[in-house]
């Protein structure tokens, strides 16, 4: 129970500290997107959290690579990645989890 109110609270600090460096539309997508992907592609939670710091590291350097090579911003080419994930494993979770 402690240990479980100390991760809620550093997670919203964490957030908190985030939003205004980062931005509100990037901390939902890196919060958000990848567990979500993680969660159609996971067999059980040490898979799930694997998985969605995975996803969350590759969304962010492809973000940070195409937005650099096609000069367009930061933050809402993270998004767009991780998106494109979140359609791919929610269309294959049948396949994967089948």
């Amino acid at each position: 129970m402690l240990m479980d109110n100390i991760f809620v609270i550093s997670i919203a600090i964490i957030v908190m500290l985030s939003i205004r460096w980062i931005g509100i539309l990037l901390i939902n997508s890196l919060l958000i997107l990848p567990a979500a992907s993680s969660r159609n592609i996971a067999k059980n939670m040490r898979q799930y959290h694997l998985f969605a710091v995975i996803l969350s590291l590759i969304s962010g350097i492809m973000g940070i690579v195409i937005s650099y090579y096609i000069n367009i911003p930061t933050g809402p080419a993270i998004v767009i990645i991780s998106g494109i994930f979140y359609f791919i494993t929610f269309f294959a979770k049948s396949k994967i989890k089948g």
